[in-house]
């Protein structure tokens, strides 16, 4: 299906790594208090048809990390590994830093909370998949011998989907048992990861040629070949990829600023937002805990260390 972007813009060399974002002191505090949870209420029933138009205006959050990942944590927070120094750092909308875990990672991929609230990591440095227990800080790796692992989504089960991009492959890791089985092959530079909302299809975008994949369940641990969801005719580099409850894809390009959205259908892309950055890998919907709302693309900026909130009128897949 061809994926309707017509005004990308040539790609121009990737950005150096930033400097260090000036912060504001890590607390360093228990950080293993009781979750608030959600409550689970969905709202109305959802209406997929009257969605707000495109493009949508934005609301720009300082004070947060040059991070290439980031999640949302139980308590309220965005849990992101730094760039500079590799620790763990649990962030309140006000700015106020709550130290995790140092030295999670040397480069840091994917941070994604797991359903009991512990974090995953894909340490690129070692081409591993980290688990971080957030109330001891404790670190363990689950899998090794990656190549390069990147995006990753969670399903409800637990089980941990990670895109290896200089291998074209998808792995589902189970991270009790460290045990892992190949999902799709033959993906051209694997990045972004997020499952639909019934986690029947796994939807991955690739950093290069302008492509989302998607892989089709078959059975609980059967998975169909790999086909192409949408595609963009002039390429592109998709890094985040994050899906709605209507099953719409939503997808980050690096480095071009640009937040897409892509109909369930794959035809028919459109820009939700013009961003101000050259560096934005990652996007989540709120949590709906700690001020972050639902309803909510938050966006993160690598260039400055900054969040971009784009309220949407609809929540994420799986909330």
């Amino acid at each position: 299906m061809l994926l309707s972007i017509l005004a990308l813009s040539a790609c121009k060399a990737p950005p150096t790594e930033p400097p260090p974002p000036t912060e504001p002191p890590v607390e360093t505090g228990d950080t293993a208090e009781e979750p608030v949870l959600p409550t689970g209420d969905t709202g109305p029933e959802l209406d997929c048809s009257t969605l707000p138009p495109l493009p949508t205006a934005f609301d720009t959050l300082t004070g947060f990390t040059y991070a290439e990942d980031f999640d949302f944590d139980l308590n309220g927070a965005a849990v992101s590994v730094r760039a500079a120094n590799g620790s763990m750092v649990a962030i309140q909308m006000d700015g106020t830093q709550t130290l995790i875990s140092p030295n999670v990672a040397g480069t840091a991929a994917c941070t994604r909370r797991l359903p009991d609230g512990n974090f995953i990591v894909c340490n690129v440095s070692a081409n591993s998949l980290v688990k971080v227990d957030v109330a001891t800080g404790a670190k363990n790796t689950v899998l090794s011998g990656m190549s390069y692992p990147n995006g990753a989504d969670v399903d409800s089960e637990g089980f941990v989907y990670v895109a290896e991009q200089n291998a074209g492959r998808l792995r589902r890791v189970d991270v009790t048992t460290g045990e892992s089985v190949v999902v799709g092959t033959g993906m051209n530079a694997p990045n972004g990861v997020v499952l639909s909302p019934d986690e029947q299809t796994v939807y991955i975008g690739s950093f290069g040629g302008g492509t989302v994949y998607a892989i089709d369940r078959t059975g609980p641990d059967t998975w169909a070949p790999v086909r192409v969801h949408a595609q963009s005719p002039v390429g592109g580099d998709f890094d985040g990829i994050e899906a709605d409850a209507c099953g719409n894809i939503y997808l980050t390009e690096y480095i071009e600023g640009i937040v897409w959205r892509v109909p369930a259908g794959g035809n028919g892309a459109a820009i939700v937002a013009d961003l101000p950055s050259s560096w934005i890998p990652n996007l989540r919907w709120g949590s709906g805990i700690g001020g972050w709302d639902r309803e909510t693309l938050y966006v993160s900026d690598r260039d400055q260390g900054r969040i971009f909130a784009i309220p949407m009128g609809i929540h994420g897949a799986g909330q």
